[in-house]
């Protein structure tokens, strides 16, 4: 869930929301002191396959943050040692 102020111009970027079994991601570019940022969150439940979230996210999200002022977030369920 991302919460955006009424007054910051913003909008849905449809080619990077995406709600999948693997993942759950919501972009919003934000224009912030006349500078666009795409702001992600992402969700992956603790129970999908680790090796086909990290290929969808590399694939279809992170690679479309090319050139672009950025934030990801989210929930990612990963157990780290």
């Amino acid at each position: 869930m991302l919460f955006i102020k009424k007054s910051l111009e913003h909008h849905i970027v449809d080619n990077m929301t995406r709600n999948l079994n693997e993942l759950e991601c919501l972009t919003i570019e934000v224009c912030v002191d006349g500078q666009r940022v795409n702001s992600t969150c992402v969700y992956r439940a603790p129970s999908t396959s680790m090796k086909m979230f990290n290929d969808i996210m590399y694939n279809k999200i992170v690679n479309q943050f090319t050139n672009k002022k950025s934030l990801l977030c989210g929930e990612f369920n990963i157990d780290l040692p």
